[in-house]
């Protein structure tokens, strides 16, 4: 691995994008050197000279999705340039697109529940410019290598900061400046925590996934479509958000048990064999799932930390994959002393525009075709 990583000194050996974590689970880049990790997490480049103070990190609390919503778009508007504005639900990326679309900002939206020809054509107008503003969960940026992107906002708190230094990462990759912008509410990690538990893998969804198998399969080995086998499993939940990566979290918990082989993918097709059933195999899930599940909280409870870090930034992300790095002094709203508290109201309109009391999202849709624009303590709807 050294060896490779020395050769190869300004590409990732990996060729896809991931979050796994350094804790859950052996990983090669484990105990190897500084440019040896940084080439296989290709969160930046192995080089030396380069530790991304071209990203400007940055945090700004909020009060309320409202206010996120009001502080979103002032920053598009401050930072021109191809942005990804990332959201942990495919409603709310809808959302968000329109509310952008109704301040003036070509905006599109991606996720997992579009059809596969509407996201590659709504990958390539990104791609190719044509529009400026993808809101996408994290079903976009797999593959995206898009260099001039300049602006990577978090409209809701990742699960982990590793997801949010690989999607933060995206931001910048021509070595010019740019910003990465995370916007939290005080709700923020009691939602995430509520949004983790519903997404959460339990031994009775592993115990009905290797039913469904079973029940396919017979013995041997035989290829197991995607699509067929949710329904089996979530029932009317089969086409949530998230339900596919849960089927995946289980079958790996069934081969890492023994129960299961998972060989090579034809896309939505998993070939899968079934094994004897080892001894212990049910003390063995039980075990995995509750060290995932505090694993789980261990990632989240860091993910706070930076939210709440009063260093630097950077050194904060350095220090969470084993390396050191010196603050950066020009490159995060900490160093630069620009961290404080954002609070913006709800506050009431005045009579003639006939929407007292009515919030930003309200707004947004009685003024379709207007922008709504904080000035301290007005809202103001001009158009």
């Amino acid at each position: 691995w050294q060896l490779l990583a020395d050769i190869c000194s300004e590409v990732c050996l990996v060729g896809i994008d991931f979050t796994a974590s350094f804790k859950f689970g052996a990983c090669p880049w484990q105990g190897r050197s500084r440019a040896c990790r940084k080439a296989f997490l290709g969160v930046v480049k192995p080089s030396p000279s380069n530790d991304c103070n071209n990203l400007k990190m940055e945090v700004f609390r909020c009060k309320n999705a409202d206010a996120k919503m009001l502080r979103l778009a002032e920053i598009c508007k401050e930072t021109p340039g191809a942005t990804i504005v990332y959201a942990n639900s495919r409603e709310r990326c809808e959302k968000l697109a329109g509310f952008l679309r109704g301040q003036g900002f070509p905006a599109a939206f991606y996720h997992a529940g579009l059809d596969r020809e509407t996201r590659k054509e709504t990958q390539e107008r990104f791609m190719l410019g044509r529009v400026r503003i993808m809101v996408a969960t994290v079903a976009f940026g797999m593959g995206v290598d898009k260099s001039n992107v300049r602006l990577v906002v978090h409209f809701t708190l990742p699960e982990s900061l590793e997801a949010y230094t690989q999607e933060a990462g995206r931001a910048g990759r021509d070595g010019k400046p740019s910003r990465c912008t995370l916007l939290v509410a005080p709700s923020d990690k009691t939602n995430l925590n509520r949004w983790l538990r519903q997404s959460d893998v339990t031994l009775e969804m592993v115990r009905d996934t290797y039913r469904a198998l079973k029940t396919r399969i017979g013995s041997g080995t035989s290829l197991i479509n995607v699509d067929e086998i949710l329904p089996s499993i979530f029932g009317a939940d089969a086409l949530e958000y998230g339900a596919d990566t849960r089927l995946r979290v289980a079958i790996s918990l069934l081969e890492r048990v023994g129960l299961v082989v998972r060989h090579t993918d034809t896309n939505r097709d998993l070939r899968i064999e079934l094994l004897p059933t080892p001894p212990n195999a049910r003390a063995n899930t039980e075990e995995i799932l509750y060290l995932r599940k505090r694993h789980s909280q261990e990632r989240l409870d860091e993910m706070v930390a930076y939210v709440e870090g009063t260093t630097c930034r950077h050194t904060l992300i350095a220090r969470r994959f084993g390396q050191k790095q010196s603050p950066c002094k020009t490159a995060c709203d900490l160093c630069l002393g620009t961290a404080k508290s954002i609070t913006l109201e709800n506050i009431p309109l005045i009579d003639f525009l006939g929407v007292e009391n009515r919030n930003i999202t309200e707004l947004s849709s009685a003024f379709p075709r207007s922008r709504i624009i904080s000035r301290g303590q007005e809202i103001v709807v001009k158009g």
